[in-house]
């Protein structure tokens, strides 16, 4: 949970194994000398990958490393010393068509991104278009999510919807879904970079964080929020919120819906944050608005952010 934020501007490499579509949407929303990050590395393991082109026309470092066909370690080795060797704070996948390993995923657990053109967990894997169409789905989309041990099975980020239409074949789906992942990925990035996504811990961090009764309370959530995330992430959001400015002790109360306009103010910075995500937050900036002239200075500056 406490990878980032950074006191500096994050260092970010990029997978890709085609195009690079979604490449060029982070090279536009983190160029050089961004405050909060920059893409600095583009890695590819096949040589004429359009998406090294790319790279290299943003003024980007753009590496080849071969993935050998006896097996995957050999890229890893390179790969990981690449990374160390350029002090890398983030890794995202971007239409990168291998399966990491175990242990390469665990060295970057919390700090490696992927995108998958479905709402996970439904269709994972390959083809996931074809597979929503075969299914009858009536509703797609893409998913931004932490990289685990399994096939896209990560905790998500945030998802991006979009409705499946009679006729619609996997190449006009797919052109749909694109549109939003070009959207989704940077604002998945930029929640991650910005400390206010992560993968969630277990209730023993909550218990030595927040109390024993806040563990319970954490322990029992079950479901996703609007845009995907675990619905734990929603409320860690809202406790460090808090704690950044300056409440630690009203998690408890702001997780219990208890407390005064300070732990109201957590929720509705929470909903306000992901506004393109959630419905109804429109009512939710009128409620904040009217919480304001009751609410400490440090307060309205973080909400003034939103």
């Amino acid at each position: 949970m406490d990878a980032f934020p950074l006191d500096r501007p994050a260092r970010l490499a990029v997978f890709a194994s085609g195009r690079g579509t979604n490449l060029a949407s982070l090279l536009r929303t983190f160029p050089q000398g961004d405050a909060l990050g920059s893409v600095v590395l583009v890695v590819s393991d096949r040589e004429d990958a359009p998406a090294l082109a790319r790279a290299r026309s943003a003024g980007v470092e753009a590496l080849h490393i071969p993935w050998p066909r006896g097996g995957r370690a050999a890229f890893e080795a390179q790969a990981q010393a690449a990374l160390e060797a350029r002090g890398i704070d983030l890794v995202c996948l971007a239409g990168f068509m291998r399966i990491l390993s175990p242990v390469f995923v665990e060295a970057w657990a919390g700090r490696i991104l992927n995108i998958h053109p479905s709402l996970l967990p439904d269709f994972p894997g390959l083809h996931a278009q074809r597979q929503a169409l075969e299914a009858g789905a009536r509703e797609a989309g893409c998913s931004v999510h932490f990289v685990d041990a399994g096939v896209d099975s990560g905790p998500v980020v945030l998802q991006r919807r979009v409705p499946v239409f009679p006729g619609d074949t996997e190449e006009t789906l797919a052109a749909r879904i694109l549109y939003e992942e070009h959207r989704a990925y940077p604002d998945a990035v930029r929640l991650v970079l910005e400390g206010w996504a992560f993968p969630p811990p277990d209730a023993g961090f909550v218990r030595e964080r927040y109390g024993p009764e806040a563990a319970a309370i954490y322990a029992a959530l079950e479901g996703r929020t609007p845009e995907g995330a675990p619905r734990k992430v929603q409320y860690l959001r809202v406790a460090r919120f808090l704690e950044r400015v300056g409440y630690p002790d009203r998690v408890l109360a702001a997780w219990k819906g208890t407390g005064g306009p300070v732990e109201r103010a957590a929720w509705a910075w929470e909903t306000l944050k992901l506004e393109a995500y959630r419905p109804g937050a429109a009512a939710v900036r009128q409620e904040l608005e009217a919480l304001k002239a009751e609410l400490p200075p440090a307060v309205r500056t973080l909400l003034e952010r939103v």
